[in-house]
């Protein structure tokens, strides 16, 4: 029997034993509950790559190495892209841009000492990392005040009559200043709180674009901008629209016809 699968061994090592076991069940079907004990779920949270879990990842490669075929980058590319290299440029950071990082630095450190509430440290790396890419990508301009008044007036406004003002603060209490900036552009009733369109620029990142863009689309390269949120690909977006530069999108929204 031959079996394809798609599960790389860190998402789930006790499903892909499974599979191991369906596959050859006259080889792993007596020993699936060692195989459950030594793979299954532990007291340690899966967010934290222990040591312990990184034993058990290796434990599975020597288990399945003489009956899987892995497709390795190695194995697809070959020869067809040139050798990696790797360059990190430090940014200049805009004033407003950093005094949003620091503020919301600031606040996640005066939370935890406070010991108000238990933070989990990769959520508030994800934060951080957001007010790197850009200011905007926080809320910090939007006040609870100014989402008060914004969720009243889009309540009464006549398409909008049948919504609670409530929840309609709660969930624009979530959002970010650009989606709050653009849910100001879709809504005429809050056009008056849309931000001022030369926030867009304050980013380091994006400055640093403006100089090497221009350079890179006149020797005829072609560049590839990659990001982990769709949210600083909508803002990414905006500034290739708002620097006239062509451009393809895709992410998960994209069908593969």
């Amino acid at each position: 029997m031959l079996m394809l699968t798609g599960t790389p061994i860190q998402n789930n090592l006790l499903e892909l034993m499974s599979l191991l076991s369906f596959v050859m069940p006259d080889m792993f079907a007596e020993r699936i509950e060692g195989i459950k004990l030594l793979f299954g779920d532990n007291k340690v949270k899966q967010n934290k790559e222990t040591a312990y879990q990184k034993e058990k990842v290796i434990q599975a490669k020597r288990i399945m190495e003489p009956f899987v075929l892995r497709r390795v980058k190695t194995d697809v590319l070959g020869n067809i892209l040139p050798e990696k290299y790797e360059h990190c440029v430090e940014c200049d950071v805009p004033s407003r841009q950093r005094k949003v990082y620091d503020k919301t630095f600031a606040s996640f450190s005066q939370i935890v000492h406070s010991g108000e509430a238990r933070l989990k440290g990769a959520g508030v790396l994800v934060e951080l990392r957001k007010a790197a890419n850009h200011s905007l990508l926080i809320r910090n301009y939007y006040t609870d005040d100014m989402l008060s008044e914004m969720a009243q007036k889009y309540c009464k406004d006549t398409s909008h009559r049948d919504s609670e003002v409530n929840l309609v603060f709660e969930d624009m209490q979530v959002m970010s200043d650009f989606e709050l900036s653009r849910l100001c552009l879709q809504e005429r009733c809050l056009k008056d709180f849309h931000l001022p369109h030369e926030l867009i620029m304050d980013s380091g990142k994006f400055l640093y674009l403006d100089s090497v863009l221009p350079k890179m689309k006149e020797k005829g390269d072609r560049i590839l901008l990659f990001n982990q949120f769709v949210m600083t690909m909508d803002i990414l977006e905006v500034y290739l629209q708002t620097r006239g530069h062509k451009y393809l999108r895709l992410d998960g929204s994209v069908s593969t016809q």
